[in-house]
């Protein structure tokens, strides 16, 4: 399956891969309204499998940082040596209330539906994101609605990426209106 302009995915490796909606379609989406470069170094918090983190250093040559809780770096990095990015993309266990890295590191940060996770706390945003951010760097979001319930999944639903965005508004404010943290 074909998405952007350069990412190809195998239909059974994404359903084999998927934790939820079409992520990567998300991804998609979202990075048409969004500016990204070979330049910039991207987290891509609650990458899950790293699909998400694939999809950004394909797509933009983008050097990313895959940071998750629940998949284990090791899984990630041998999915990412399999696309030839296992120089490209880091693979980070990490819990997103004690994010390890530099304040001021990342040119934007990404998070594709797993932000409800972890940012539901009215001060998250500014005491976790904000200080890992350059000046003029980027946050963007995007949570899907899903489509299904339980355990049971629709092929059809997951890959055509059928979903509703909770929160139609991204966070793509430039950073001065997130917080009045200063750099």
């Amino acid at each position: 399956m074909k998405f952007g302009r350069n990412t190809n995915f195998d239909k059974d490796f994404l359903l084999k891969n998927m934790m939820g909606p079409n992520c990567v379609r998300i991804a998609e989406e979202l990075t048409q309204k969004i500016q990204l470069s070979s330049e910039m170094r991207i987290l891509d918090l609650g990458c899950g499998t790293g699909l998400t983190s694939i999809f950004l250093a394909k797509e933009f040559g983008a050097q990313v940082f895959a940071a998750d809780l629940w998949i284990k770096p090791t899984e990630n990095y041998e999915r990412f040596k399999k696309f030839g990015f296992e120089n490209q993309i880091i693979p980070i266990h990490a819990e997103a209330h004690e994010l390890p890295f530099a304040h001021h590191y990342f040119d934007a940060i990404i998070s594709i539906d797993a932000y409800y996770y972890f940012g539901a706390e009215p001060d998250y945003l500014d005491k976790h994101i904000v200080p890992l951010i350059k000046k003029h760097g980027l946050v963007s979001t995007r949570i899907a609605k899903r489509l299904f319930s339980g355990r049971s999944r629709c092929t059809e639903t997951l890959l055509a990426g059928k979903y509703e965005f909770l929160f139609p508004q991204l966070v793509e404010r430039p950073l001065g209106t997130l917080t009045q943290h200063s750099h």
